[in-house]
């Protein structure tokens, strides 16, 4: 079963998200995948982003600096390397629960990224959680939005 969660920047869907991820914890629900989180400098400006995984694995999503890549969304280089690296082993472990946060145009760089997303939809036990842009033409994107049983738009 997928479950997707969408709406705009910064409304909240991350917190909603590590809510989510602690109350099945506290729930002694095998919950596994990532999460993804602003970084932001001392001055308070945003930097970048990392991924992190349930079990508290931390690695470079993007930068706008610091990052050689081809690869990049606006001011942002994306670490596809890194991101691989704690995003597709979280997905191998068998859970019940898996959150996908988030399903966007930084992740979407790697191909295995989308084949490990389609190997657990595939799969009959496993109930998926995953965040969505809100506004996107990509076909995987839009792809998730028609297979998913329930689709939460978040709003303020």
């Amino acid at each position: 079963m997928l479950i997707c969660l969408t709406g705009a920047p910064g409304i909240g869907k991350t917190t909603i998200i590590k809510k989510l991820v602690q109350y099945l914890k506290d729930s002694f629900v095998d919950v596994g995948g990532f999460f993804t989180e602003e970084v932001r400098n001392a001055e308070g400006y945003r930097e970048g982003f990392d991924i992190v995984t349930v079990s508290n694995q931390r690695g470079i999503l993007a930068r706008k600096s610091g990052i050689k890549s081809r690869l990049k969304v606006g001011a942002y280089s994306v670490d596809i390397g890194q991101f691989e690296g704690l995003a597709l082993p979280s997905f191998n472990d068998p859970q019940r629960v898996m959150i996908i946060d988030e399903v966007g145009k930084m992740e979407l760089f790697s191909t295995s990224f989308k084949e490990a997303i389609e190997n657990l939809l595939n799969s009959v036990d496993i109930s998926i959680v995953a965040t969505l842009p809100l506004k996107s033409n990509d076909p995987f994107i839009n792809h998730l939005k028609k297979e998913s049983k329930m689709l939460i738009h978040v709003s303020v």
